[in-house]
């Protein structure tokens, strides 16, 4: 996509006077012309460049007229967009301009030109070439924000995923932590009351011995 200040114009012609006589006329208007001899011509610059925001298109040329070489630019995807503004010397032939207009023509100017309505018309459609380059990087800008806060909202509904996940699992480990401690006292209590009949037979056993040996001094 070209910048929005720069304005590429195919001017599509087999006569070299008529080239130089659109190039004249535009010039002033700081638009970048690429002039074409021929439909061929024209097809081929348009292999290697789309960014073009107008065509001006002779009808009347040899081998391959503008009807005809209007209907191989849109046929590609790439330039389908780009409107073509014919030119004619029959202004008033009905059928010249229903096979304009159904090629794809997005208006007329009659020969001989009239420089300022060349101008005017040609400044209409870089007007209307910016407004819709404006529109399309606008969108493009919404959707590329609209995109961020998607990935935004599913990045923070993961993490909080993630924190009920975490907090699931601190629970079952509490969980499991009280039953090991309800574990260990049950234990302790059952150590300690199995212990305390050795324990007292050993005390009294102690006792004994210790008597004995009391009685036997005396």
């Amino acid at each position: 996509m070209q910048h929005h200040d720069v304005i590429k114009i195919l001017v599509v012609d087999d006569r070299p006077d008529n080239l130089w006589s659109i190039e004249s006329i535009l010039e002033r208007e700081s638009y970048i012309i690429v002039k074409a001899n021929s439909g061929r011509a024209a097809l081929k610059i348009l292999l290697k460049e789309f960014d073009f925001s107008l065509i001006l298109m002779d009808v009347q040329m040899p081998d391959m007229n503008g009807f005809e070489t209007a209907a191989f630019i849109y046929q590609r995807e790439k330039l389908k967009d780009i409107p073509i503004i014919f030119i004619t010397a029959h202004s008033h032939e009905e059928e010249v301009i229903f096979k304009g207009y159904k090629a794809g023509a997005v208006d007329f100017i009659y020969k001989p030109i009239n420089p300022e309505l060349l101008r005017i018309k040609v400044g209409l459609f870089v007007e209307l070439y910016r407004k819709t380059q404006s529109l399309i990087a606008q969108e493009q800008k919404l959707l590329n924000t609209n995109a961020s806060l998607q990935k935004e909202i599913e990045e923070r509904e993961a993490s909080e995923l993630r924190v009920l996940e975490l907090n699931k699992q601190l629970l079952q480990n509490n969980i499991h932590l009280k039953a090991v401690n309800a574990e260990l006292d049950r234990f302790a209590y059952i150590a300690s009351h199995d212990l305390q009949e050795p324990l007292r037979k050993i005390r009294v056993f102690s006792d004994m011995i210790i008597q004995k040996k009391t009685a036997a001094k005396r």
